[in-house]
């Protein structure tokens, strides 16, 4: 009897206990491996973009195209990973915070609330309750589309702009825009700046013409006024008359140096890889070795503006966004006011399916940033950025 049943025992196969645990641990294994693999291609894309972007083709493509479709396989991924292993499904939650914050440089915003104690915060706008002790600054690309110049003179009124800094400024546009505003401005090449106080002087400071592009900046000292200045002659180029105290004081709490900067876009060597292929990846390296170059120099003329001890703002169009190593070596030296204050993506130059944050506006130690924001379209293919900014003591 007993040889029967261990007969029996030998000869048949017992069934399994739990035929589906065998399944389940695969099917997790396979999740955990999909995971794994993914975040290290987000981990990949991310050293690219920090370490060679504007240096490296790829790194370069990376940095200026649309990482926002790095969230698109998650669509899948989570779906997949809801059916067959629901509890690792918050484990993506780290992916799509890898994406959004270290890969695409998104902002919360809550930098003002830290900062600074204002809870009724203008979605709308800068400063509704604007004070003589605040400064409001802007800078707008106005090329690349049609400008709504009354949008654009409604958003300064509204948001009580004190300078704007324009780059691809047409000719006779400043003359003709900055009268009807009652502001004096100066304007050289394509750059302008316009205010509504007092300007005492203007500096061009650097002009490269190069094969792939060109730099141009300029800059002025306006002297600041307690109450509204009155609606004086705008003029191209020159120096008011204006006399000022020569005191380091006088100097720090009367006047302002703003800078208006453009710099070389890597879009020739860009598209020269759209067009053929490999065979731009050497445009691309020209340009950006040529767009290295004219950074340093533009870099170092405005480095000498800060022996005069008056505070400093710097706008325009530098053409790469703050991840890029040309900006992390060339404009460390001075503060991004988004990146202290800003909400959102801060994109400022948009095309049909992404935007990219190329335009900024940067200052001393003077200064302490009271809000950032990216204004609204004004016809072109760039955004402003404007900026609320009170003197330090």
């Amino acid at each position: 009897m007993h040889g029967q049943c261990l007969s029996t025992f030998l000869l048949v196969p017992m069934p399994l206990r739990h035929p589906e645990g065998r399944e389940r641990a695969a099917l997790r294994r396979l999740v955990l491996g999909i995971m794994g693999f993914y975040g290290i291609v987000l981990l990949v894309v991310w050293l690219l973009v920090r370490a060679t972007g504007d240096q490296w083709w790829i790194g370069t493509i990376l940095l200026f195209g649309p990482r926002w479709f790095l969230l698109l396989p998650l669509a899948v991924f989570i779906p997949v990973t809801v059916v067959w292993r629901p509890r690792l499904t918050p484990l993506w939650l780290v992916h799509g915070i890898l994406i959004l914050f270290p890969i695409c440089d998104l902002h919360l915003g809550w930098q003002p609330y830290l900062a600074d104690k204002q809870p009724n915060r203008s979605s709308s706008s800068v400063d509704t309750n604007h004070n003589g002790s605040d400064f409001v600054f802007m800078t707008c690309n106005i090329g690349g589309g049609d400008l709504n110049e009354s949008k654009l003179a409604s958003l300064l009124r509204e948001q009580n702009v004190d300078a704007l800094a324009i780059q691809e400024c047409p000719n006779g546009f400043a003359e003709k825009f900055f009268q009807a505003m009652g502001w004096e401005y100066r304007q050289w090449k394509h750059l302008a700046i316009g205010t509504r106080h007092r300007i005492d002087s203007l500096k061009m400071l650097v002009e490269n013409e190069a094969q792939y592009g060109a730099a141009v900046a300029m800059s002025i000292v306006i002297q600041n006024a307690s109450q509204e200045p009155q609606p004086s002659p705008s003029h191209d180029r020159g120096e008011s008359n204006t006399q000022l105290d020569n005191s380091v004081d006088a100097i720090k709490e009367n006047t302002t140096t703003i800078v208006c900067v453009h710099l070389p876009t890597p879009r020739p060597g860009l598209e020269d890889i759209y067009r053929h292929g490999w065979g731009g990846i050497k445009t691309l390296d020209q340009v950006n070795e040529m767009r290295s170059k004219i950074t340093r120099e533009a870099r170092r003329s405005i480095e000498s503006l800060e022996t005069s001890d008056a505070p400093l703002l710097i706008g325009g169009d530098f053409n790469t966004p703050r991840e890029s190593i040309f900006f992390a070596a060339h404009w460390r030296r001075w503060k991004n006011a988004f990146d202290e204050m800003g909400s959102g993506f801060g994109w400022t130059k948009w095309t049909k399916s992404f935007g990219v944050r190329i335009d900024h506006v940067l200052h001393d130690q003077h200064w302490k940033v009271l809000e950032a924001k990216v204004g609204p379209s004004l016809g072109g293919d760039h955004r402003p950025v404007m900026v609320r900014l009170a003197r330090k003591p």
